[in-house]
């Protein structure tokens, strides 16, 4: 009866529970804007529904990313709470209520996320056992950047769910038992995460590489007597997998069924420009604007955003496979293996492309807390003796929730935490981007309360998300501007990445010699700078450096320059 009730709890109990975990921290992280990107898919989603709506199927392009998934996901959260007739009257008159709706679209990538801690732990201890599933499920659902991407307006967050659920449904096909559902599971998932963004091709490869390593796992050796028919099923269900993911694809993106051919030609040409175009806004690295970073970048950034137990756990499981590769089942050695090789090559694969975004890292956060997992618990079975394992194992799970209040207590702000074995944000600051939107909320809180703030002007570079939050009015710092400087505007608010990467220079000089009149610090570091415009020092002209006496004509003298 013990040992029933027990397997019931692994069964159901532990799911349940992480889906609580995860869900818990996102709901309470759920900050409505960010970035501009984000205003971006608000409006995408409600185009995308109102041409399906109108059974305008070309109206469904919104995107080549392709971004198909997540208007979908966004929409259904919004029509769950508002008619389309409403969506679409904000979406054109750019109300502020957007804001509302960016909070109720944040649900999608927030029970995504969740619910993909829940299964992956189900899946995952089919290949891995029990504790390796517990331990990868309580790091993911609180893993930092995870969890910050969450409940953003994105694909990321959407990317890395599908894209680990589909690596995995396959792992679980090739090495526990080849149940077709998992193969069914696999295909769907595959071609959902390629409908949310391009780099999830790569599940094709790695598909093949994992049915390549089971073929030598079920054989043996490169040739046999069963080698053809292990290749004939291996070949049949990677067929599968394809012809899946394809149909998938075609049925969740309309404009498909009106101009395939030319709709996909405009993604492979997008994705070729991506590769070899670097980024239209230069990237800070280590004191330099850099066009292309190259692969240091994505190195020191997983340094600064993973959780320095996934870090360092993560590193172990490379280095401890080696030691335990005789003691493994043939099936445990290739999950290994390959839970090694999934995030190393989609490294190698972003690494390659011109255009490099911190989160575009992301897909490979789950490997690396499954990997971390795997250490953990190996080095547990190593060092506990087998009659307190259990009790270790248990309070080291209650020790990974523990050690992930430091970000948890900064709720809504997960992204303001940076490893601190590293140096936090302060030594990420030197060294790559730190910030984005962070803070914006905050310096519009601050600058609400001046008196008739609604007849305020305050310029900015993030200005359109400022915008929802601030009572006044925002604008760009170059608009309406003398020699590059915000004359016409009440208020600047500079952002640290901006400053980092020398965004509207001007406005960055001739502020940067002044005292802000406030400060807006998150985690105990300065995110963004809010300044009072002096309008009769901007107002005045600039003194002549280069005195000139040219007449034009009569009409215009010049004085000098």
């Amino acid at each position: 009866m013990n040992r029933a009730r027990g397997s019931r709890w692994w069964a159901w109990g532990v799911p349940l529970g992480l889906f609580v975990l995860a869900l818990v921290p996102r709901l309470l992280g759920r900050l409505p804007l960010n970035n501009t990107d984000e205003l971006l898919w608000i409006h995408r989603t409600v185009n995308f529904w109102t041409a399906l709506s109108q059974g305008d199927w070309a109206g469904t392009l919104q995107s080549l990313h392709p971004g198909v998934v997540p208007p979908w996901g966004f929409g259904a959260m919004l029509l769950a709470r508002y008619d389309l007739a409403q969506l679409q009257a904000w979406n054109v008159a750019d109300d502020r209520v957007v804001l509302e709706m960016a909070r109720t679209m944040a649900l999608f990538p927030v029970l995504l996320t969740s619910l993909t801690v829940s299964v992956g732990y189900c899946w995952l201890r089919r290949v891995a056992g029990r504790w390796v599933a517990l331990f990868a499920g309580i790091m993911l659902a609180l893993e930092p950047l995870y969890l910050t991407h969450s409940s953003f307006l994105h694909l990321d967050a959407t990317l890395a769910s599908l894209m680990f659920l589909a690596a995995l449904a396959w792992l679980v096909y090739l090495l526990d038992g080849g149940e077709r559902r998992f193969l069914a599971l696999s295909g769907v998932l595959t071609g959902l995460a390629i409908m949310t963004k391009i780099p999830a091709v790569y599940l094709l490869p790695f598909a093949l590489l994992a049915a390549g390593v089971t073929y030598l796992v079920r054989v043996g050796a490169l040739w046999g007597s069963s080698s053809w028919r292990e290749i004939g099923r291996l070949a049949a269900a990677y067929g599968v997998l394809l012809i899946l993911c394809g149909v998938t694809i075609f049925l969740v993106w309309p404009v498909l069924w009106v101009d395939a051919p030319g709709v996909l030609a405009s993604v492979v040409e997008r994705t070729g420009s991506h590769v070899d175009l670097s980024q239209s806004i230069p990237i800070y690295l280590m004191g330099e604007i850099v066009p292309d970073p190259g692969m240091l970048y994505y190195g020191i950034v997983l340094v600064f955003r993973l959780r320095p137990l996934t870090l360092v756990c993560a590193s172990l499981a490379v280095l401890l496979l080696p030691f335990f590769w005789r003691r493994l089942p043939a099936t445990k050695r290739a999950a290994w293996t390959l839970g090694i090789a999934y995030p190393l090559f989609y490294f190698i694969q972003m690494s390659l492309g011109g255009q490099k975004l911190g989160r575009y890292l992301l897909p490979m956060f789950p490997a690396l807390d499954v990997l971390a997992a795997v250490a953990l618990v190996a080095g547990t079975s190593r060092l506990a003796r087998a009659r307190t394992r259990r009790v270790v194992l248990v309070v080291l799970s209650i020790l990974i929730i523990v050690l992930s209040l430091p970000w948890l207590r900064l709720a809504p702000y997960y992204s303001t935490y940076y490893n601190p074995l590293a140096g936090g944000a302060a030594g990420a600051n030197r060294l790559i981007t730190v910030g984005g939107g962070e803070g914006l909320d905050v310096a519009a809180e601050y600058l609400n309360e001046k008196p008739e703030a609604q007849d305020l002007l305050v310029a900015s570079f993030y200005f359109p998300v400022l915008d929802y939050y601030f009572q006044g009015s925002a604008q760009r710092p170059n608009v309406r501007s003398w020699a590059g400087l915000p004359v016409t505007a009440d208020y600047v608010v500079i952002t640290n990445a901006q400053r980092q990467r020398n965004i509207y220079t001007a406005t960055l000089n001739f502020f940067g010699t002044r005292l802000p009149e406030e400060t807006v610090r998150i985690n105990g570091f300065e995110y963004a700078w809010v300044y009072s415009v002096p309008r009769r020092v901007l107002s005045a002209p600039p003194p002549i450096q280069y005195p000139s006496d040219a007449n034009f004509e009569g009409r215009v003298r010049l004085l000098g320059h």
